[in-house]
């Protein structure tokens, strides 16, 4: 199975935000089973920027666990061009889905469900109800 997680999913992980320890939860039930999970190179890229204010160093080993726990998906001038044509009111999440949707990701993990679920036939859950639904 092909899984994608969203920015704010990385960013609870990283930040111990709210949520994290449902986030971790499924890193360690999914590594287990072999499943891929993927994130975009946008997602490093805002991750570096928000996590900024830490030391470099500190800042650079986060953003390095992110490659050995995530496969990073390039943002491409195909996403950035097909994102012109729509109708999405939040950008960053359009280029999120466009790459979930090319690289054929059959499920699309998010805090922010109102955002994805109108733009895309992928199905859309929040961490806590993709851990219920692995118990």
């Amino acid at each position: 199975m092909k899984i994608f997680f969203d920015t704010n999913i990385v960013l609870d992980m990283l930040a111990e935000r709210e949520g994290s320890r449902d986030v971790i939860s499924i890193l360690e039930q999914l590594d287990q089973r072999k499943h891929h999970i993927y994130i975009t190179s946008l997602t490093v890229a805002d991750t570096a920027y928000i996590l900024r204010k830490l030391p470099r160093e500190e800042m650079l080993k986060h953003i390095s666990s992110l490659y050995t726990q995530f496969d990073i998906l390039s943002l491409s001038g195909m996403e950035i061009s097909n994102s012109l044509k729509t109708d999405f009111t939040d950008y960053e999440d359009c280029l999120q889905i466009l790459c979930a949707e090319s690289k054929g990701c059959d499920l699309i993990v998010t805090r922010d469900k109102k955002h994805f679920d109108s733009y895309t036939e992928i199905p859309v859950i929040t961490p806590q109800e993709f851990v219920a639904a692995l118990q």
